[in-house]
């Protein structure tokens, strides 16, 4: 599984996993983190990207016929996202 992923990310990720088997399995002990509190934060993240990318919602009226608008709505929104971050810009 892990072989699939290129090797920059293999090499540096830590991969936040629930108590699940197989992970301990698949996943080098030094960059697994199993548990609830990594994976709280990145649901909670996933959950406002959802909640502010109306694309992303099942049902809306807001959706792209075309593949390229539908990305270029998320990276817009993730640019955004990331100014904030950013106090000197």
């Amino acid at each position: 599984m892990l072989d699939k992923l290129p090797s920059r990310l293999r090499q540096k990720c830590q991969f936040a996993t629930d108590h699940f088997e197989s992970y301990y399995q698949l996943i080098p002990p030094e960059q697994h983190k199993p548990g609830k509190a990594l994976t709280y934060y990145i649901e909670g993240y996933f959950t406002g990207v959802r909640a502010r990318v109306s694309r992303l919602v099942r049902k809306t009226l807001s959706f792209s016929k075309d593949l390229s608008n539908h990305v270029a709505a998320i990276r817009y929104f993730l640019w955004q996202r990331n100014l904030d971050s950013y106090p000197y810009i």
